[in-house]
């Protein structure tokens, strides 16, 4: 049985820091686009004097991680027009319309129209803006399922769209069913087809092991640079 994950709390110039400890050989640092914390991977072996020497090396660039974070959080959206939201990996400008019938659709390259209530709240706009990332994600998934599953010989018994916090996606082997996080909607489509191929391949191997990364490399060798753009800014 493969030994779990240490996941522990390191408090680094005022700034928490998720130290995991995990069967690996390298060191990776790196900021979690889902919710913004600072994360930090390392081998088992390293001591926690080890991991705070290192944290203490790399100071500058938890500052910076901070500094940017901070920035991201001085202008909250409040859903309304005029503000830009991403759409797979685009910039485009929400234009929002009171009155009528609640609606979402995509009206041009760079924008991206709702139609709310006049008595609608913040939450209300907002969900608005998620069914329409939901439909998006519904009319690209079939084709990438259907295509990947040719390639790979297996078969997806349902997939199902949801809001995570910490992951990009998930998988029940046993019942063949995949979760795709609703997030994916913002960010380039080779990081949906990433996710994507990555579930699929947890119907052939459970665990993150050799194996499963072996069989990354073979059927999607250019999963880094996908994996690379989920943990960007």
């Amino acid at each position: 049985m493969p030994m779990k994950n240490i996941k522990k709390t390191m408090i680094i110039n005022d700034r928490p820091i998720e130290v995991t400890k995990k069967n690996m050989k390298n060191i990776r640092m790196y900021v979690r686009r889902l919710d913004n914390s600072i994360c930090l991977s390392v081998p088992r072996f390293m001591s926690d004097k080890e991991v705070r020497v290192f944290l203490s090396k790399n100071s500058d660039w938890i500052e910076d991680a901070k500094t940017k974070l901070a920035g991201m959080s001085l202008s909250p959206q409040a859903f309304q027009s005029g503000e830009d939201h991403q759409f797979f990996g685009e910039k485009c400008t929400l234009i929002v319309k009171m009155g009528g019938v609640r609606n979402h659709r995509f009206i041009a390259p760079d924008r991206i129209e709702i139609q709310s209530l006049r008595n609608d709240d913040v939450e209300n706009r907002k969900k608005l803006l998620d069914e329409f990332y939901r439909h998006a994600l519904k009319q690209e998934i079939p084709a990438i399922i259907k295509n990947w599953e040719e390639v790979l010989g297996i078969k997806v018994e349902e997939w199902r769209i949801r809001k995570m916090k910490t992951r990009w996606g998930s998988c029940n082997s046993r019942e063949g069913r995949i979760w795709l996080n609703l997030e994916l909607a913002k960010w380039p489509k080779i990081c949906l087809e990433y996710v994507v191929v990555h579930e699929m391949l947890h119907l052939i191997e459970k665990h993150h092991n050799e194996r499963f990364y072996q069989l990354l490399d073979t059927f999607h060798p250019k999963w880094k640079e996908a994996e690379q753009l989920l943990k960007t800014f």
